[in-house]
């Protein structure tokens, strides 16, 4: 089954968030419901999220800010969350989305390795990247694709690595974003931002119902 997936401003607005020359098409609301847990590290900005939805944790520089965006997949209207963080000026951010298939959207007959594949290329294609690195990841179970690209926003050249994976009927994206002069210097928060997404798990009833017994 062939797709029509993320726009291209959407995803050059993922990607660079507001910069000035691309126009941005995600709206900021307040972060509600989250839940931080300070690491036990000294002075350190780096705090656990957990999302609203209770879902998944991620480590963030800060208190995120939440997004909202909505595309289409087929024709079929989809909505996305996310949350980042901007640190430097804000020239470097740290990004977490979710993107749900709509439910009139038969996952079953979608390749995955050739859906997330196709999400990278269009990522590569509509922000001009050179590819870098492009690997084969897994969370736990579920299947997942890496890329990093070097591209360039306000002349200015950047270094973006995201993470694509495919959970039941979601697609999450975790990206980050620096200029290129400083990828060295932020090699280890961008990896340990990158490794510290989790899922929650969904925990089964407290109480199940016993059906009842033959008689």
């Amino acid at each position: 089954m062939k797709l029509r997936i993320v726009s291209p401003a959407l995803i050059l607005t993922l990607l660079f968030g507001n910069a000035p020359c691309f126009a941005s098409s995600l709206k900021s609301a307040p972060s509600t419901a989250t839940t931080f847990e300070t690491l036990e590290i000294a002075q350190s900005v780096w705090r656990r999220f957990t999302s609203p939805g209770g879902d998944f944790t991620i480590l963030m520089p800060g208190e995120p800010k939440a997004t909202a965006a909505s595309t289409t997949i087929n024709d079929a209207p989809v909505a996305i969350v996310g949350y980042f963080v901007e640190r430097y000026d804000d020239t470097v951010r740290y990004l977490v989305t979710r993107i749900d298939f709509p439910n009139s959207l038969d996952t079953s007959k979608i390749d995955r390795e050739q859906f997330l594949s196709a999400m990278q290329n269009q990522i590569l294609q509509q922000t001009n990247g050179e590819m870098l690195q492009d690997r084969v990841v897994m969370l736990g179970s579920y299947p997942g694709r890496e890329i990093k690209l070097q591209t360039t926003s306000n002349n200015r050249p950047y270094i973006a690595i995201n993470r694509l994976y495919w959970v039941d009927r979601s697609i999450y994206q975790i990206s980050v974003t620096v200029p290129q002069n400083l990828e060295s210097s932020l090699a280890g928060s961008s990896t340990g931002f990158l490794d510290s997404f989790k899922l929650i798990p969904i925990e089964p009833p407290a109480n199940p119902i016993e059906p009842p017994a033959n008689s």
